[in-house]
This record gives structure tokens, sequence and C-alpha cells, in this order.
């Protein structure tokens, strides 16, 4: 393991101890998840400890990256939306604008979200993105400004497995632990988007316990492909549609300047056909 890895995981243990344990009850077993490091890159993931007793129960810690009082503040301010933005989905605002839901999965990025976080403002929209908790945990600040910029932040998982083939412990710790650590940068985090898209029945019941409403969507732009931004745009273009939800990707190794490039291009697009971005309600 690296030294600054070694550090950093020195530090979020450090903050984990002052952080108080939650344990989750689960008929007459109590059991948790903890954060441990990757070997692969340091990211703070949570890894499952055999099931505990009353004997011997394990704990569940979600740890907070540390701040300083002159870091970027870790809980975004509440920015309420025009009152012509409806709760929805829906297709058209309460003064008749068609609505297109703009979504991205696999973020933050420091390459890609700024980026796109940059169009979006140029362009007066908002939109939903689903991030993984690994790196939300990497990059809170980047979370902040989502949130600030009065965009939605959902869950995306923390590792972006793929779930039906988890048993049902596993797809509750990684939507729990996601949704925690976005509560605490100030996020409500009450929508999901499965990786792939990919869903099940167990999936529906930990999402429905956990109170988390899930979208997929209506339109995908294969923009994580690296192919053509012509064709990435032809696609989100032939998707356009009162209430449509379209998705694109400003993850590591998902995101490139061809969504970006395709992202303002589609929404120049859009506004010249009257369609206002709106975020999903999360």
């Amino acid at each position: 393991m690296k030294s600054s890895a070694i550090v950093a995981l020195a530090g979020v243990i450090a903050i984990a101890a002052g952080v108080t344990s939650a344990v989750e009850t689960s008929g007459t077993h109590r059991t948790s998840v903890r954060f441990v490091a990757s070997s692969q890159n340091g990211d703070m993931t949570p890894r499952i400890d055999a099931l505990g007793t009353a004997s011997n129960p394990p704990s569940t810690s979600f740890p907070l990256p540390a701040t300083s009082s002159t870091s970027t503040p870790t809980k975004a301010p509440t920015q309420a939306l025009p009152r012509i933005v409806p709760l929805g989905p829906v297709h058209r605002t309460n003064d008749g604008h068609p609505v297109v839901y703009l979504t991205f999965d696999d973020g933050p990025s420091l390459t890609y979200t700024p980026q796109i976080l940059a169009v979006l403002q140029r362009h007066h929209a908002r939109a939903t993105f689903f991030v993984e908790g690994r790196f939300a945990h990497r990059y809170p600040q980047l979370i902040v400004q989502e949130l600030a910029a009065g965009n939605h932040v959902g869950n995306h998982t923390w590792t972006h497995p793929h779930l039906p083939t988890l048993s049902e412990q596993l797809v509750r710790y990684q939507l729990s632990a996601t949704m925690r650590f976005l509560r605490s940068l100030g996020a409500p985090a009450q929508c999901v988007r499965p990786p792939f898209g990919e869903t099940s029945a167990t999936v529906h019941r930990v999402e429905s316990a956990l109170g988390l409403r899930e979208y997929l969507w209506t339109t995908e732009t294969k923009d994580w492909a690296h192919g053509s931004m012509a064709v990435d745009l032809r696609r989100a273009d032939l998707g356009l549609r009162p209430g449509s939800i379209i998705v694109f990707h400003d993850g590591h190794g998902s995101g490139s300047r061809q969504t970006v490039a395709a992202v303002d291009r589609f929404l120049t697009r859009a506004e010249a056909h009257g369609y206002l971005a709106l975020p999903l309600p999360c």
C-alpha cells in the first residue's frame, strides 16, 4: 500500500473513532459493515464483517471526510426550484414547458464533473447525478457543488456491482452506505439507479425498505463506449420527448470530453424546442 493511502486511511480511522456507531438489526442477529481501504486505490469501501451476536456485535461506522475551517462546506445550502417546476417527474411544467431529465452516472470525477456543472450552469439547466459512494467519499466537495447549483444527487451504490448477483444483505450494504454518506453532505438521496440498469425483486425489496425510489431511463446515449460524439448526440436527440430520462456519464473511465460536448449541444437543441432540463425528485 502506498504511503499516501496509509496516511489517508489513518485519518479516516481517527475520524471514525469519534463517530457514534450505528448497528442495524436483522432478526436475532446484528449485522454490520465497516469501511476498509481498497488495495487498488485506497478508497474507503464497505466490507462485510461476519454476522455478530449479542456477545460480540461488530460496529457500523460511516466516517466523514476531514474538513478545515477554510475548506468547502460539507453540507450544501438548500436551493428552492422556481414555482413553475412541478414535484415531478412529469412531462410538462405547470406553465406548459416540456421537461427533459438529464442524468449522469458513475461520478463524481475531478475531470468531468466540474465541466458538466459548467455546461449546466451556462444553459440554466439542472440535472440528477447518480453517484458512486466510493467517489463521493473521495470528492465530497463535488457533491456539495452539485447540490449548491440546484442539482439532485442519487444513489448508484458504493462500488457499482451487479446487484442481482448479490445477497439481500450485500445489496442493503451497497445502498445504505451510499445513502447515509450522501445524507451527511446534505443530499436527501431518496432515489437510486442500479448499476447497468440491472434490478430484481430482491433489489426492489431493499429499496422499498430504505425508502428509495428506483429510476432507470428512457434513453441511453452509450457515451461510456467512447464512440463518436455525433452518435451519442444523435441517440440523445432521438430520445428527446416530454418527460424523457436521458443517461450520460461523468465518472472515472465512463465520462469523456465527448460527453461534455454532446451535453452542451443537446441542451442547445432542447432549449430551441422549448424544453426545460430539470432534476428528478431525489
